[in-house]
């Protein structure tokens, strides 16, 4: 890769891969080098800007994370990926307004996004809004039968409003 880096040092693909091959091998420093350098040669719709936001979170620095997410979100506001990140951030500081708003405008864009869609409903039972937790996820089965996950996020809801038999059902 550093051959292929010295040939052309603006190459998005060789950055992240020596960004992930640094931060493989512990090595914080180069590894934000190699992310950051991809991120910023890349389109601002590409996955290698989302490469890097992941790795500011994944080592501590939701900041740094949330401050990209913004950025990218200044220059594309109906970026769903972006938006679906800032989400679980908020959520994660618990600021339940601030992620709800957030998936309001991916669900806005795209009414049948499962991630969305099964975010939202976390949402509700983590504000103890049982009943509409479970009417969300009962809604989704019905388009969603094979979604495991779905189903062990339906038999939670369950359980968290005392229908013992539904949630062991699920």
């Amino acid at each position: 890769f550093l051959r292929a880096q010295t040939l052309d040092q603006k190459s998005s693909a060789v950055n992240a891969a020596l960004g992930a091959l640094s931060w493989a091998q512990n090595d914080l420093k180069s590894a934000a080098a190699g992310f950051k350098a991809a991120a910023e040669a890349a389109p601002v719709r590409s996955p290698r800007r989302m490469q890097y936001v992941q790795f500011k979170i994944q080592t501590g620095d939701m900041a740094g994370g949330r401050q990209v997410l913004n950025e990218i979100l200044k220059q594309t506001p109906d970026y769903i990926p972006a938006l679906l990140v800032l989400a679980e951030i908020a959520a994660s500081e618990k600021k339940f307004d601030e992620c709800s708003e957030l998936l309001g405008k991916v669900l806005a864009q795209d009414e049948d996004n499962f991630n969305a869609m099964l975010f939202d409903a976390r949402l509700k039972l983590a504000q103890v809004k049982v009943a509409g937790a479970v009417a969300a996820l009962e809604r989704m089965a019905m388009f969603y039968p094979q979604a495991s996950q779905l189903h062990y996020e339906l038999a939670t809801a369950y359980l968290a409003g005392g229908d013992v038999v539904k949630g062991m059902e699920s």
